[in-house]
């Protein structure tokens, strides 16, 4: 656990203890390969949540553990859930990909965690 003082109180964040490279990702597995391609072709370490072994954990404990091996995350908005409202449809992000976007900002922190928008694809308000 690293400490970091701001002006007004000491704020504890987790240290980074992994090199692999995160990848959070929708049921667009096209995206998903060529990201993982991508990363594999320069030497580093992709960690992909649905390859990794379940070890008797249930889905958030398998994030929170892997997640911890990740110095970076891509994470992939893709139109994933349809949606209608009266007269709109629109396409958006799984929510549990929202969800891990904001984990890994809050872990990793902004500058660490890299947003690839697949065009087409409405953002949560």
């Amino acid at each position: 656990m690293a400490i970091v003082k701001t002006q007004d109180e000491l704020i504890k964040i987790p240290a980074i203890i992994g090199n692999g490279i995160f990848i959070v990702h929708g049921h667009d597995e096209l995206i998903l390969y060529r990201t993982k391609e991508l990363l594999l072709d320069r030497a580093l370490e992709p960690i992909v949540l649905a390859n990794e072994p379940g070890q008797g954990r249930s889905i958030i404990e398998k994030f929170e553990d892997e997640a911890q091996r990740a110095s970076f995350a891509f994470v992939l908005l893709t139109s994933d859930d349809i949606i209608s409202k009266r007269e709109d449809t629109y396409s958006q992000p799984r929510p549990n990909i929202v969800f891990e976007l904001g984990r890994f900002y809050g872990r990793l922190s902004r500058k660490r965690a890299c947003i690839l928008f697949k065009a087409g694809t409405k953002l949560h308000s």
